[in-house]
């Protein structure tokens, strides 16, 4: 299978050191910067390197996408690579909306194209075991969760993490890791919920409590900071 990237951040760099490690072929990665696509591509010996992502989009070799850049950008990018007939793993948030996911996993549907979100913890080990613990009975029924997630971020990475205009915040960020691993144990509907939070400078959160309330009647409590005391 052939991959392609496109933005070429941090966590770009991981997944292309990945699929080295794993033999897979990264076949071409893109960014609006030519100079930073021919070095990251001569780092991770890719086959081809584009300065603009409708190129990667259209090249007929490409089987797979995984997208790397800014929250804001997931929704059209992934949509640009489907109508390009390809493959799609997005990185977390997949959208900033349900709407905007929706017609996404819909149009893939319709065009019988592989889409997922990147939430990598689901495919951990770890969470394999809790799942057989609780699928066997072991612990009980799960009536209460609570999961808490936070860290410090240096003033370089500020920005990037929480300006709005990039979709920025703590839970786009980090807050998908416990609610997705919420979901994953839980795994029904919602009933209700409510919230408090904490707004920042850049007029997004730094710190937000979400309590949730299933339909089976289990319980979740999900905290979320980065840079701010829990």
């Amino acid at each position: 299978m052939n991959f392609g990237i496109i933005g070429l951040g941090n966590i770009a760099n991981k997944f292309a050191k990945t699929l080295n490690e794993m033999n897979e072929c990264l076949y071409a990665v893109a960014s609006r910067d030519i100079i930073k696509a021919k070095e990251f591509s001569l780092k991770y010996n890719s086959v081809k390197y584009y300065g603009s992502y409708d190129e990667l989009y259209n090249d007929p070799n490409i089987d797979i996408i995984y997208i790397a850049t800014p929250n804001n950008y997931h929704y059209k990018n992934s949509l640009d690579a489907l109508n390009c007939s390809k493959n799609v793993i997005c990185e977390k948030p997949f959208t900033t909306n349900p709407n905007e996911a929706k017609e996404l996993y819909n149009l893939a549907k319709e065009k019988n194209l592989f889409i997922m979100e990147a939430l990598w913890i689901e495919f951990l080990p770890s969470y394999k075991k809790i799942k057989e613990i609780i699928t066997d009975g072991i612990i009980g029924d799960i009536k209460d969760i609570s999961v808490s997630y936070g860290f410090d971020t240096n003033i370089d990475r500020k920005k990037r993490k929480f300006e709005s205009s990039l979709a920025g915040g703590a839970l786009l960020d980090i807050g998908i890791y416990n609610l997705g691993f919420i979901d994953m144990i839980i795994n029904d509907e919602v009933e209700s919920f409510n919230s408090n939070y904490h707004l920042n400078e850049y007029n997004t959160d730094d710190y937000s409590e979400i309590n949730l309330s299933f339909k089976n009647g289990s319980r979740a409590k999900c905290v979320t900071a980065i840079g701010k005391e829990i």
